[in-house]
Order: structure tokens, then C-alpha cells, then sequence
């Protein structure tokens, strides 16, 4: 089931955010409430990058320092032919990257652990209104700004817009802005998120 979700749900966002190359990767042995949960999901992601570096075939990236960089849960995995993102909960956990210099955000949630009163301090009147849940805003937030990746934004700077629909309970397409500071232009994402099972997925993606 989480598998066929997760694939599911990442070809949703090759299409809607025209990310070709995007993956996914779900596993409830990844959630937060799991033993060594995190370096667990470093070692996946690993061999993930590894594979899709050099399909088909032993990668000498598996054994760069640049691969080794991404075991290390001091910091946050970066590579340079990609950009990735890890989000979890306590009982799913996951990763998400995506080729070229776009970055991504990746935001995952238990539906029964959002607090709306905590949705609604971080969220604009219009915002709650236009949104078609607004279960939806926190992830949709928070994937906007990992994909930011600067200090100095906060989720209540990050004003979401524009929200439109897939059909067929697949999923929403929205925009979202923030502005980081006078001396720079608004930034701006675009972004997709979804209801699955007893989670919210959500994937933003800014590029500069």
C-alpha cells in the first residue's frame, strides 16, 4: 500500500509540477517513532542516488565523499546533482529528490496530529477561505519552506494562492509567496498536495 502510494503520488508530481526526473520514497520504518529512523532513511536515500546516478550499474558515486556527506545527520543532505528533501512523522517517514537546480520541499503529516488552532495562528483569513481544507495549508506551508531552504522566513510569511483542484480526489495544485526582505523580490513556488490514507504529502518546488 505504501509503495503503491508512494509511486502513485510522485507521478502526480512529475505531471502537475513537470518534474520528470522526481522520486519518491515512503516506509513507516522511517517514522520518528522507529529506532534509528534516521539513519536509517539517510542509508536509503543513499543507495536511491546512487542508483539513479548510474542506472543499471555499481555507481563510483556510492563511494564519493559527496555520498558519504549525505550519512551525516548533522546536516542536511545535499548533493550536487540534485535537490532533496526528508520529512517525517511518527509512523511514516520519507524522502523526496529531484535532478537539476529546482529546489524541493517535502512535507509530510498524520492528519490526526494537525492542530487547526496551530494552522490557523500560522495562516491569513483569505488563505483559510481559499484553501479546500485547510488540513491542507500546514503542508503545503511547510514543503514551501523547505524549498526555500533560507533562514528567516516563517510559515506565516509564506502566503499561499491559487489553489486548483485534480479531480478524482487526487490532489490540489497551488502558489504560494513569500517575501524574505525588502532589499530582495518576492519568491516565489508552486507546489501539490495531497490526502492519503491518514496523511497529508505535499511537494513545493522554487527556483530562482
Amino acid at each position: 500500500m505504501i509503495s503503491r502510494t508512494s509511486e502513485e503520488f510522485a507521478e502526480l508530481v512529475r505531471e502537475g509540477l513537470t518534474l520528470p526526473g522526481f522520486h519518491l520514497c515512503l516506509s513507516p520504518l522511517w517514522g520518528s517513532k522507529q529506532a534509528a529512523s534516521r539513519p536509517a532513511i539517510r542509508n536509503a536515500l543513499k543507495m536511491a542516488l546512487a542508483s539513479f546516478s548510474a542506472p543499471g550499474k555499481t555507481s563510483d558515486w556510492a563511494d564519493s565523499p559527496e555520498s558519504l556527506k549525505v550519512l551525516d545527520l548533522s546536516t542536511p543532505p545535499r548533493v550536487s546533482f540534485a535537490s532533496i528533501s526528508i520529512s517525517h512523522c511518527p509512523t511514516l517517514g520519507g524522502f523526496a529528490f529531484s535532478p537539476g537546480r529546482v529546489g524541493i520541499g517535502f512535507d509530510l503529516e498524520e492528519l490526526s496530529r494537525l492542530s487547526i488552532s496551530a494552522i490557523e495562528r500560522v495562516s491569513t483569513s483569505e488563505e483559510i477561505a481559499s484553501a479546500p481544507d485547510r488540513t491542507l495549508l500546514w503542508s503545503a506551508k511547510e514543503s514551501a519552506y523547505k524549498a526555500l531552504a533560507i533562514s528567516g522566513s516563517a510559515l506565516s510569511g509564506i502566503i499561499t494562492h491559487s489553489w486548483r483542484d485534480l479531480g478524482n480526489g487526487k490532489g490540489y495544485l497551488f502558489s504560494a509567496e513569500v517575501k524574505v526582505s525588502s532589499l530582495e523580490p518576492v519568491k516565489k513556488i508552486r507546489g501539490l498536495v495531497a490526502c492519503r490514507e491518514n496523511y497529508t504529502l505535499a511537494i513545493s518546488t522554487h527556483s530562482d
